[in-house]
């Protein structure tokens, strides 16, 4: 189910989902994708969805952030072309 609202005074798209990102009633809805007019996206958990059904539960504000991998440096050098002159 889909619907428009205005949300702090920003009109938007609410997107009421399975967690298969099927749609859903807004009571049956496991994810809601909000999209406003100017292309912000949220993806929020209803309030009434219990934590251990929730697809990532909330962390704790102490809790440290979940490490993210860092690309490995790429030490290969680019050719740079010849000058011919």
């Amino acid at each position: 189910m889909i619907e428009k609202q205005t949300i702090d005074d920003r009109k938007a798209a609410v997107a009421y989902l399975t967690k298969d990102l099927e749609p859903a009633d807004k009571d049956a809805a496991e994810l809601i994708k909000v999209v406003f007019d100017d292309g912000e996206t949220l993806w929020l958990t209803p309030p009434a969805l219990k934590e251990e059904e929730m697809i990532h539960p909330p962390r704790e504000p102490d809790d440290p952030k979940p490490e993210v991998e860092e690309p490995e440096d790429d030490e290969s050098e680019i050719d740079e072309p010849e000058d011919e002159g």
